[in-house]
Formats: C-alpha cells, structure tokens, sequence
C-alpha cells in the first residue's frame, strides 16, 4: 500500500489538467524528455517540494561564498558553481533516499497490520494502521463502514503476509534518487548560469537572485493552482521569501 506507482501505468505522466495544455510553461514541460523521466519516477507533490529546496540550497551556498569572499576576485566563480553542484547533488541524494525509505518503511507497516488482522481481525492497532493507510489516498472519502469492506478486500486477497520479510530497495528505487539529483542539479544550473555568462561578480549575483525569486514564484504558483488557493498571494509571499533568504545569508556570512 505505499505511494509508488504501478509498473504498468509507469510511463503515464499524471496529469489532473489543474493547469491548461496550451499553458505555454505546460507545454514545454509535457514535450520535455528530463520531465517526462522525473514525473515517471517521482509523484508530483515531491517534486514541486524538490524544485523549492533546490532553489533555497543553491541559493544559500551562492549568497554564502558571495558574503565570505572577495566578490572581485574572478577565482570566486568557481568556488560558488562547485559549492552549488555539491551542496545539491548532496542534498538530492539525501532527498531521495529518504523518499524511498519513506516508502519502504511505510510498505512495511501496512503488511504487519495485515498479517496481524489475518491472525485477528479485531486487532484495533492493526485497523488503525490500515484505516490511516487507506486515508493517505482516495479512500479518505469513504465512510468507516465501506473501508472496512476495503479491507475485507485486501485481507481476502493477502492469504499470508510474511512478517519477517526482508525490504529492500528495487531498481526503480535508485531511478527515484537519480530524478531527485536531477531536479536539485537543474536547480544548482540555473543559479549559477548568470556566473558563467557574465563577467562581473555584482552583477552575476544580482542576476543569482532573480532566478532564485523566479523559481519560487514558479513553485508557487504551481501550488496555488494544484490546491484552488490564490496564486497571486502566494507568489507574493514565497518571491519576498526568496528576497530574505538570498540577503539575510549574505549579511550574515
């Protein structure tokens, strides 16, 4: 009962239509080949969530290095693009791993609390495990009487659940890790882009700034639009967010 998706409906991107197809930012994102591989292997929750830790990681290893040095001295540069790189990919792994184990995790608590009401169906710890299982996804509409033909249903097609079963990660868990260091090493690009195309620190880390604020908006509105919450306040609010972060880590290294 975990939250990954099904094998054979693994090359389908979801997609709820929140956000109109002729969206121009949606339809490059459809038609794009890095998306197409994230949206398969990650749910869309996480990776909005990644694409905002991305962008404040990046963000507060560039402002930091930018507060610390020199920002005349040209050998900066690299310092700030080796910072952003490492600091993210790090950070993706760690995300990542942490995804799975979630999962994993989780995987593992419903088949207790089925082999458990498989000896007893009046385990009351054992139901509420489940009934919180079941509330994690669509059944949270259901009334208590139709979950529990829900769980008739799953307790009659688990004839023996193996309680000392070893979990392990599969090959599709490490496609879940490479997607979320893909999205964090996206995120490291795009801040330090303005370092590697203009020649003046200043202006660079200005520039910094801007995609920073600009991909907080993006995750935002996003979000906004997915919950049926006003975007534009939280634009608003997450930009101001991305303002603080950025000149708070640089007055204060």
């Amino acid at each position: 009962m975990g939250v990954e998706k099904e094998d054979e409906n693994a090359d389908q991107n979801f997609d709820p239509g929140v956000i109109s197809k002729r969206h121009p930012l949606k339809r490059f994102v459809s038609r794009n080949p890095l998306w197409r591989y994230i949206s398969k292997n990650v749910p869309l929750p996480f990776i909005i969530t990644e694409f905002f830790f991305g962008a404040w990681m990046s963000c507060i290893a560039i402002n930091l290095i930018g507060g610390f040095a020199d920002a005349s001295n040209p050998g900066i540069v690299l310092y700030a693009i080796s910072a952003a790189y490492m600091v993210n990919i790090i950070w993706g792994i760690i995300d990542g791993w942490s995804y799975n184990l979630c999962v994993t995790i989780t995987e593992s608590e419903d088949d207790r609390a089925i082999h458990k009401l498989l000896i007893n169906r009046d385990d009351g710890s054992a139901k509420a495990r489940l009934t919180e299982s079941l509330d994690a996804g669509p059944a949270h509409h259901l009334g208590p009487g139709d979950k529990e033909k829900v769980m008739d249903m799953i307790l009659s097609s688990c004839p023996h659940v193996d309680p000392g079963k070893a979990y392990k990660f599969r090959k599709k868990d490490y496609h879940v890790v490479i997607s979320f260091v893909m999205i964090d090493v996206l995120m490291a690009t795009l801040t330090v882009l303005p370092f590697i195309i203009l020649k003046d620190m200043g202006t660079a880390l200005i520039f910094s700034r801007v995609v920073t604020v600009s991909m907080f908006a993006c995750v935002a509105y996003v979000s906004a639009k997915y919950l049926n919450r006003n975007w534009v306040f939280w634009v608003a609010v997450l930009s101001v967010l991305g303002v603080l972060i950025a000149q708070m880590t640089w007055l204060y290294s």
